[in-house]
């Protein structure tokens, strides 16, 4: 619509400088061919023209402030949530979705020493479900906080198929939860019960392989006193 408004202005402008000239001459000719009456006619018309044109561009070329706002925002947003691909972070490639150039919603890390992570992420740190396999093989599934396992989480151990479901506090077995021996003199027994800095601590029990379970309070990973 601009553009159209443009050549209406354009050519009306053209005819005006033409018509004018015309005009004066035939006022001070009587005989000349184009009649002084006609002339004026025309001049209105083009004049008219020209007038309107020049004001609607501006209505058309101008947008509201409102629409700026509308405009700026939506310009903001854009450059505060964008979906990236394989970019370059911390010593690895990240994909999946940055906000105001940090990690946050849903995506995948894959550090320079082999490990991924794949979950969820808030203020550039593993924040939310997600899972990390290591890439030694081992894997932890569950919650993280500012980058540490917390929460209700699950971490087996490729080396000696051990597993602990439970509690995670500042990236340690803390609270409760069940450990898993899957290797060694240990293999198939099961302890479930409290722990604090990944030792088997507080009240708990803990089950053998050929059924004999051992019920108490526990320190250190030691039973130091059975319940009756």
């Amino acid at each position: 619509m601009s553009v159209l408004l443009g050549i209406i202005v354009f050519f009306s402008f053209i005819g005006l400088i033409t018509v004018i000239p015309l005009f004066i001459y035939s006022k001070k000719k009587e005989d000349y061919k184009y009649k002084p009456e006609k002339l004026l006619k025309i001049l209105k018309g083009l004049a008219a023209t020209f007038v309107v044109s020049i004001i609607l561009c501006g209505f058309v070329g101008t947008p509201d402030n409102s629409t700026k706002a509308v405009r700026g925002q939506a310009q903001q947003e854009q450059s505060q949530e964008t979906n990236v691909t394989d970019k370059s972070i911390n010593n690895g490639k990240y994909t999946g979705t940055l906000k105001n150039q940090k990690r946050e919603g849903s995506g995948t890390f894959t550090a320079k020493n082999g490990d991924v992570y794949k979950g969820e992420w808030k203020d550039d740190k593993m924040n939310g479900q997600g899972t990390l396999n290591y890439a030694n093989g081992d894997v932890y599934s569950g919650n993280y906080e500012n980058g540490l396992r917390s929460g209700k989480g699950t971490f087996t151990w490729k080396g000696t198929k051990d597993q602990y479901t439970g509690d995670w506090s500042s990236d340690v077995m803390n609270g409760q939860g069940t450990y898993t021996f899957g290797s060694g003199t240990n293999s198939g027994d099961k302890y479930n019960g409290a722990w604090v800095n990944n030792k088997m601590e507080g009240k708990g029990s803990y089950t053998y392989s050929n059924g004999k379970t051992v019920t108490g309070n526990w320190k250190d990973n030691k039973c130091i006193e059975q319940s009756k």
